[in-house]
C-alpha cells in the first residue's frame, strides 16, 4: 500500500493535535507542517519529524492530503488553494464562515473530486454514536455547551466557535426543516457575541434550546433529549449517557432510570478516528461521513441564528422592567 503524504496547515492547539495523528498513523507520512508562524511550524515539525514550512502555497505537488486547522476566518483561502491543486482537505469547523465560500468549496471539490471533510470530530465520539441510535423521534432537545475563554477561536462568533457543533447533532437528530428561529447573544471578552442562546423550531413540531458561551467558569458539553416515555441525557464532556423511560401508555407511571448509573464509555480518540475515516475515504474513493453539505447545513442555520441575534434589541437600563424593592419585576 503507498504511504499517503500528508500535511498540517496550522501549528496551533488543534493543529499539533492533527499532526501527531498523522505521524503516528501506519500508511502515512507526515511530509509538512505548515505556519505563518515559522518558529511554531518548526517547534511542531521537529517533535513530528516533519518539514517546517511558512506558506501552504508550498504544498502542491508535495501532498496528498491536509487538515487546515488555522482561524476560522481563513480557512476559505486555505482550503480553495488547496482544493484548486487537486489536495483533498479535512477543515476544522466551521467549514467556512459564509454560505457563499462554503458553495464555492464544495463546487471546487467537486470539480477536482477531491475529499473535502468538514471537522465535526463528536461525531466520532461513542458517546454522541449511542445516543444517535436511541433517539428516533425528539419531541424537546437541550444543547449546553460551556466552556472558559482563551484567545483561540475569537476571530467569529460563539455561534460558529461553539454552538456549530450542537447545531450539526441537532440537524442530525430532527428530519424536519427549521420553521422559526429565536436568539439573543452579546459580546462580553471580544468583538463577536461571547455567549448565545438560540431557540430552534421545527416543521415537525419539534423544539431545539441551544446555549454557547466561551466565558463561562467550568465546561460543559451536554445533550439532553425528550422523546414519547424517554429521556437521555449525554455528557460529551465526561463521556457519559443516562436513560430513562416507562412502558409506553403507562401514563400513571413516572420515567425510570434504565441503568443502576450513568453508562460511562470507555476512552477513544474521536480525532484518530475522523482522520482514519478521512483517509479511509480517501482510498477507497468514497464520501466522507461528515460531508460538506452537512457542513454547510449547519453553517446556514448558524447564520440565521446570528442574523435573529443582531436584530434582538439590547435593553437600555430605562427600558427594562421595572422592580419593586426586593428586586422583583412590579
Amino acid at each position: 500500500m503507498t504511504a499517503l503524504r500528508a500535511a498540517v496547515v496550522g501549528a496551533g492547539h488543534l493543529g499539533r493535535f492533527h499532526a501527531r495523528k498523522y505521524a503516528a498513523l501506519p500508511g502515512v507520512e507526515l511530509v509538512a507542517v505548515v505556519d505563518i508562524n515559522l518558529d511554531r511550524a518548526r517547534q511542531l515539525a521537529g517533535e513530528t519529524g516533519a518539514e517546517a514550512l511558512d506558506d501552504h502555497q508550498l504544498l502542491p505537488g508535495r501532498v496528498d492530503l491536509v487538515s487546515v486547522a488555522v482561524p476560522a476566518s481563513r480557512h476559505f483561502i486555505v482550503c480553495r488553494d488547496l482544493l484548486w491543486a487537486g489536495i483533498h482537505v479535512l477543515v476544522e469547523k466551521p467549514m467556512t464562515t459564509s454560505l457563499v465560500q462554503a458553495r464555492q468549496l464544495i463546487t471546487l471539490a467537486d470539480q477536482q473530486r477531491c475529499v473535502l471533510q468538514p471537522g465535526y470530530v463528536e461525531r466520532f465520539s461513542p458517546v454522541w454514536q449511542s445516543l444517535q441510535s436511541h433517539c428516533h423521534k425528539p419531541l424537546f432537545i437541550r444543547a449546553s455547551r460551556l466552556s472558559s475563554f482563551s484567545t483561540r477561536g475569537n476571530d467569529v462568533d460563539v455561534v460558529l466557535d461553539l454552538m456549530i457543533h450542537d447545531i450539526d447533532h441537532i440537524l442530525q437528530l430532527v428530519p424536519s426543516p427549521v420553521a422559526r428561529i429565536d436568539a439573543s447573544g452579546r459580546p462580553v471578552m471580544t468583538r463577536h457575541s461571547d455567549i448565545a442562546d438560540a431557540r430552534l423550531h421545527f416543521c415537525n413540531g419539534c423544539v431545539a434550546r441551544l446555549t454557547a458561551s466561551r466565558i463561562s467558569s467550568q465546561p460543559q458539553r451536554r445533550l439532553r433529549i425528550f422523546q414519547q416515555d424517554q429521556f437521555y441525557c449525554a455528557d460529551l464532556h465526561k463521556n457519559t449517557l443516562e436513560r430513562f423511560s416507562r412502558p409506553s401508555g403507562w401514563q400513571s407511571h413516572p420515567l425510570k432510570r434504565q441503568d443502576p448509573s450513568p453508562l460511562k464509555f470507555p476512552l477513544s480518540d474521536p480525532l484518530q478516528a475522523e482522520i482514519q475515516a478521512f483517509i479511509a475515504c480517501i482510498r477507497h474513493r468514497r464520501q466522507p461521513q461528515v460531508s460538506p453539505r452537512d457542513g454547510m447545513r449547519a453553517l446556514k442555520i448558524a447564520h440565521l441564528i446570528m442574523q435573529h441575534m443582531s436584530a434582538s434589541p439590547m435593553l437600555t437600563t430605562d427600558q427594562r422592567a421595572p422592580t419593586n424593592s426586593g428586586g422583583q419585576p412590579k
